[in-house]
């Protein structure tokens, strides 16, 4: 099913996630492009919309491509003063891990913070899902990954991965 560009908003996004809870046809979703930064930048919607993905991740078992570019998932990362924000990429992971993903895409969403130098989500990713086979393909194109991050990336998934896939392109390789 392709939403892309289609301004669902979390709103949006949140309800076709609620109707995948039931679904056992679907096995691609393109939400692509659907979150404004005004959306992404209230914790209350966010948080919300990370509740809900968790859900319908946990009991779809046909959905195994997913592509989330572009939303803003995390440009509002974690931060020491800020105990309200969630690091998101932890708990997207945490939600593949009981799911059937086997494709995902979550290029252009800031994953490695706005200074490209905040690895703990993407190494979170790889060492608990990708490593242990989970994902087949991982599109994490222009996110301001550094080369440091793509050496600790590959570091991380270890000669034992399954990983087929690994889109870093448009990221801030060799500007370090």
């Amino acid at each position: 099913m392709n939403m892309m560009n289609k301004k669902l908003g979390v709103n949006g996004i949140s309800e076709i996630l609620e109707n995948l809870k039931t679904d056992t046809f679907l096995k691609h979703v393109n939400f692509g492009r659907n979150i404004d930064l005004d959306d992404a930048s209230s914790p209350r919607k966010m948080q919300s919309l990370y509740a809900i993905l968790r859900s319908a991740l946990k009991v779809n078992k046909t959905l195994t491509c997913l592509d989330l570019s572009y939303n803003h998932l995390f440009d509002f990362t974690k931060h020491p003063t800020n105990e309200h924000v969630h690091n998101y990429m932890i708990e997207l992971t945490d939600a593949l891990r009981k799911s059937k993903i086997i494709r995902l895409n979550i290029s252009g969403n800031f994953l490695c913070g706005k200074g490209g130098r905040e690895y703990t989500g993407i190494l979170y990713l790889v060492r608990n899902y990708c490593k242990n086979g989970g994902l087949k393909s991982l599109l994490v194109r222009d996110n301001r990954l550094h080369s440091q991050g793509c050496a600790s990336v590959s570091e991380s998934l270890g000669v034992f991965s399954k990983l087929e896939e690994l889109d870093l392109r448009d990221n801030f390789l060799g500007l370090d």
